[in-house]
């Protein structure tokens, strides 16, 4: 798994067991994906946004 993914992975809880099972609060795990894709945006100079969907597939590791 991506670093990235992995951080906001562990923000959402992800690795938190109970009663023997993974709890997962997707919410909280697509908010934060959205919110750091955002801020790229954000933090991105006009010029390049046409490249911040590739930028973003990169930080997370995923393929085009």
């Amino acid at each position: 798994m991506n670093k990235q993914i992995q951080e906001l992975a562990k923000q959402a809880g992800i690795f938190y067991y109970r009663k023997g099972k993974l709890q997962v609060d997707t919410e909280k795990f697509a908010e934060l994906i959205v919110r750091e894709c955002s801020q790229m945006v954000v933090n991105s100079h006009p010029d390049d946004l046409p490249f911040v969907g590739g930028k973003m597939l990169v930080h997370f590791g995923v393929e085009e």
